[in-house]
């Protein structure tokens, strides 16, 4: 007799009882697994029992949690995953115990033995139990799903020579004998998941930072296989390495003959989520079939900010049907030979498909090896050419390393070299692993709202997300600086004083105490609630009206941000620009220019802003007319190279006349980032009831808008109560 349940995803409504003896075999149809990140979606499942319990309860059936199977399991070892809401991972509010005490509890009350705790990437623990301690888990309510520990192969096939390096710092397949490269990526942690490292090796002198083993066999990080040390050497190794300096961690999960677990890679993946460095790079390459929890543990390291490389596999197969190269947080690597083509190995062939991202080098590649301090071997698989990825990752993170996972792989795949790689294999990319990646493109910029008389009696920052158009805020604060006032007796300006990549307030008091004009520098990496600087400059008093407009740049390219006086009504019957030294915290001059703008007046006609309209290194005046003579808002753009005795461009622009006053503001940014500055005009009272922006394209001379937008930010008035700033 045969009790059969059909379980829809964790129900266990209909079921019908056709015995009392029961054994577990679990068959599911899967969903598309890349699209979803690896988590498995079972449209029916059927839990054929017959043998192991003598009788099940109708409250047991309730409550049943999930067996999930995989296709290589190991006997009697299972890894167990609670609910959420049983246990806290660390760092989450108390309340509810952490899932080493929830495990110590089941423990406890089935008498099985707890192998190993996963707080980090999910909760849960693996077991070594019997079919009686399965049956008990099954019906825990605490349990969300079982699953079968499985087996984890590293993914290496041996044959036979040198060319990796070579052919992925150039576009053509002629190769050089030479490869080339900009940084060696000493700021980078590259986590190599694998059978450890031979830690004394000449290719990872100094070199070699904190590791893990999930392996109790006495040899600790150390490598008694050769794999790890391989993989290692092509990533990060002195000679043989792609990132020549990283920071190199062993993640040991593999023992002496190149198999391991699901349950020993998790607990190497749990370590990594809760040890990790940035900017940091993981390299996996190994293999298992279609494994959930592997995949999930590939997307809480991403989650967690680092990016993961993985091998597609060396079984000729669509890569899909494999853990984790179908994972779709990852990036998954295929090899190729000497001749751009998908690589052929002894046994088999790289996998393919539309889970691969991109092809790399991983036909007879020689790296370190074990076998002594300077030993070397040729070796060949996914898992040789995963690691050339992985190098190039930490190269581009090397310059980049503040960029998310997502953005280093779409980066390394937008720099590959198409249309080489042969016979890929059906839906895989033609994109074969390149070197030179370039930055990836910045987010649109912020808006900063800077009210002068904020609600909260202090000087408050309002700062509008340019990543969802402007229609929410990134950040709301009152300052450390107090009220300041709705006329122009103050002036605001964004730059980066400590140079810490933080952007910092500067505030400039026109009329001193000292009968100077101040400058108050607002920590931004504070929330502006310190003040970096409080100076009274070298710069007499500059009055309460329109007539000084103050910015800052760096006018002598010494990497220091000078302060720009602006004064439009000179002695001389000019504008004139004055250019306070940034070095010596404005207290001497660096220039005083008479420019070719005559006197440009003391109302609110004409607005000022710095930046290299022509790109030649110099800071140049923009001089914005409202209300042009043309009909036209008017753009009159100063050369920095002439001292701003000549003009570089006289444009109308599309924009109508917006009239001598305090309604619209304006400013410079590159908007569509294409490294031109657009006219970015800020309408604070506009039709749709909102303070709105208005962007007036620089590379058609502002002849076209690439952006109208009502934004999140209420109507802000008429007069100088409010300063707007598009982030540089």
């Amino acid at each position: 007799m045969r009790l059969l349940v059909w379980l829809y995803k964790k129900s266990a409504a209909d079921a019908v009882v056709e015995s009392s003896a029961v054994c577990w075999r679990v068959s599911r149809q899967k969903a598309n697994i890349k699209a979803i990140g690896g988590e498995m979606k079972y449209s029916k499942t059927m839990l054929q029992m017959g043998a192991l319990v003598t009788m099940v309860s109708a409250s047991q059936i309730m409550y049943a949690a999930e067996l999930r199977t995989v296709a290589k399991p190991i006997p009697n070892r299972y890894i167990v995953i609670l609910k959420e809401s049983v246990a806290r991972k660390p760092g989450e509010k108390s309340g509810v115990p952490t899932v080493a005490e929830v495990g110590r509890l089941i423990s406890y009350e089935h008498k099985i033995k707890v192998a190993r705790t996963y707080e980090h990437v999910v909760r849960g623990f693996s077991v070594q139990m019997d079919n009686a301690g399965l049956t008990k888990l099954l019906s825990d309510p605490r349990v969300d799903y079982v699953q079968q520990d499985g087996y984890v192969y590293a993914s290496t096939t041996q044959l036979g020579a040198v060319w990796g390096l070579d052919r992925i710092d150039q576009k053509s397949n002629r190769l050089d004998g030479k490869y080339n490269y900009d940084t060696t990526a000493s700021n980078v942690h590259v986590y190599v998941i694998d059978s450890g490292m031979r830690s004394t090796h000449t290719e990872f002198s100094g070199r070699v930072g904190q590791g893990f083993t999930a392996i109790n066999d006495g040899f600790g990080t150390e490598d008694c296989y050769g794999h790890g040390t391989h993989v290692t050497g092509t990533i990060g190794g002195t000679e043989y390495g792609v990132a020549k300096n990283v920071i190199i961690h062993p993640i040991r999960v593999f023992g002496c003959t190149g198999v391991g677990s699901t349950s020993l890679t998790l607990s190497g993946v749990d370590w990594v989520v809760r040890n990790r460095k940035l900017p940091a790079v993981v390299n996996m390459s190994l293999q298992s079939d279609g494994d959930n929890l592997l995949d999930r543990g590939v997307v809480n390291m991403v989650n967690a900010g680092v990016t993961v490389v993985v091998a597609a596999g060396n079984n000729g197969k669509n890569a899909c049907g494999f853990s984790p190269a179908r994972e779709g947080a990852a990036i998954t690597v295929a090899a190729t030979d000497r001749t751009d083509s998908r690589s052929v190995f002894a046994v088999a062939s790289s996998n393919y498909g539309g889970c691969v991202d991109i092809f790399a080098p991983g036909s007879d590649i020689i790296s370190a090896w074990p076998s002594s301090d300077i030993g070397a071997a040729i070796l060949s698989g996914t898992s040789m050419a995963s690691p050339h990825v992985a190098g190039v990752a930490a190269l581009f993170l090397a310059k980049n390393p503040t960029a998310t996972p997502a953005q280093v792989a779409s980066a390394i795949v937008s720099a590959g070299t198409p249309g080489v790689v042969k016979m890929p294999g059906s839906g895989s990319p033609d994109l074969l692993l390149y070197t030179q990646v370039p930055p990836p493109k910045p987010p649109t910029p912020d808006v900063y709202g800077i009210s002068k008389q904020g609600a909260s009696g202090k000087t408050e920052v309002h700062v509008l997300d340019g990543s969802k158009n402007y229609q929410s805020f990134k950040l709301h604060v009152a300052t450390i600086l107090g009220q300041t006032g709705g006329d122009a007796s103050w002036s605001f300006d964004l730059g980066d004083y400590n140079r810490d990549g933080v952007l910092d307030l500067y505030a400039i008091k026109k009329q001193g105490a000292g009968g100077k004009t101040e400058a108050h520098v607002l920590n931004g990496a504070g929330n502006f609630q310190s003040f970096l600087a409080n100076i009274a400059t070298a710069q007499p008093a500059t009055g309460t009206d329109e007539r000084w407009v103050f910015n800052v740049a760096d006018y002598n390219r010494d990497g220091v941000l000078d302060l720009y006086a602006i004064d439009r009504q000179g002695a001389s019957n000019y504008t004139e620009v004055h250019v306070l030294n940034g070095v010596g915290n404005f207290q001497s001059y660096l220039g005083h220019h008479v420019t070719a703008l005559g006197n440009s007046g003391v109302d609110a006609r004409w607005a000022f802003r710095l930046g290299d309209y022509n790109r030649d290194g110099y800071i140049d005046v923009y001089a914005i007319d409202k209300a042009g003579a043309s009909g036209k808002t008017e753009v009159h753009v100063l050369d920095g190279a002439s001292k701003y005795t000549s003009f570089l461009a006289h444009v109308a622009t599309i924009s109508a006349q917006v009239g001598a006053n305090n309604l619209w503001a304006f400013d410079l940014g590159d908007y569509n980032r294409d490294d031109i500055l657009d006219v970015v005009g800020v309408l604070k009272q506009g039709a749709t009831g909102t303070t709105e922006l208005h962007v007036m394209n620089g590379s058609n001379g502002f002849q076209s808008f690439l952006l109208h937008v009502g934004t999140a930010q209420h109507t802000t008035g008429s007069d100088k109560s409010w300063d707007f700033l598009m982030q540089p």
